[in-house]
């Protein structure tokens, strides 16, 4: 159950009614409940079916509380603002026989954005069952289903968050177990710089410092910080909407020699890279802190896999 106060999605299904022979060989019916980033979708109570009715009596509140998948989802399909079925909730409508076999008759949906756009909660509204097996948007009808949804105090929290949304970057400091290798390219510069590569083509580059210097126990302080404007319609915003659902929007850390620290002066690889992935990050719903120790630091891989520094 949700924190008094906390934000929540809650959902109320009162009626169902067949439309024809929508319901045909069903005596009872469920609806099952499927909301963005719920893997688990809950079903109401069997309901008879009477005269192609059926009373549910259901009522439930959802968590929207940071580090919900509900939350991360709805926060997700904010930065897609063109397709407002990424924050649909699905209702499954599910007829069972007189031997219990179940038959799913139909699906209707309600997008959350829908909610934000209207600035209220609803109340009450009735939703077009649509038949499965030919894509619920364009199967036939064959029922209504009355429901209630109140989520727009959690609604407009998520929205301010990502009208001002950032990724904020500070790169603090770079420990080295020994210094690098000095550049093979006669009279190159031995400076090192710490390159962090964001998606939509995004970047936060350190000042040079000497190798020698990170390689103490206290490590170089960098002092580079950045904050990234992610609010919908950024090249970062695009970027994440396009990587989050496949796990690809990272940002990476890289090591480098050279004038300006973009590109290795010796002609190779990156000195040592760390990866962190924005999508683990939105499922935790927390930063990620500058580490206040060398082990609690994000570890410092050499193109071999070996660990030589933190950052």
């Amino acid at each position: 159950a949700a924190a008094a106060g906390a934000p929540v999605l809650t959902i109320g299904l009162s009626a169902f009614r067949a439309v024809g022979r929508g319901a045909a060989g069903a005596v009872q019916v469920q609806v099952e409940v499927d909301l963005p980033g719920d893997d688990e979708p809950l079903r109401t109570a069997p309901a008879p079916l009477k005269k192609g009715s059926a009373v549910l009596g259901f009522r439930r509140s959802y968590p929207m509380g940071v580090g919900t998948a509900l939350r991360a989802a709805v926060a997700e399909a904010l930065l897609t603002e063109d397709n407002k079925e990424d924050s649909d909730v699905l209702f499954v409508v599910v007829g069972l026989g007189k031997d219990g076999q179940e038959t799913e008759l139909g699906v209707a949906s309600y997008s959350l954005e829908e909610l934000l756009d209207a600035q209220a909660d609803q109340p009450r509204l009735q939703l077009e069952v649509r038949a499965t097996g030919v894509g619920a948007a364009d199967g036939p009808k064959i029922g209504d289903l009355t429901v209630s949804i109140s989520a727009l105090a959690a609604m407009r929290a998520i929205d301010a968050e990502a009208d001002s949304a950032s990724l904020g970057i500070e790169l603090a400091t770079l420990r080295l177990k020994r210094p690098p290798k000095p550049p093979s390219t006669p009279g190159a510069s031995a400076a090192i710089h710490v390159h962090a590569a964001v998606p939509g083509g995004l970047s936060l580059l350190s000042a040079p410092i000497e190798p020698s210097a990170a390689a103490t126990a206290a490590g170089a302080p960098l002092r580079a910080r950045k904050d990234f404007d992610s609010r919908p319609g950024s090249a970062l915003a695009e970027a994440l909407a396009q990587g989050l659902g496949g796990g690809a929007a990272e940002i990476v850390f890289s090591v480098r020699r050279g004038g300006d620290g973009r590109r290795s002066s010796s002609g190779g690889a990156d000195l040592a890279t760390a990866t962190v992935s924005l999508a683990q990050l939105l499922a935790s719903g927390r930063d990620l802190p500058a580490a206040k120790t060398a082990a609690a630091a994000l570890p410092l891989l050499d193109p071999n896999g070996k660990v030589v520094g933190s950052l």
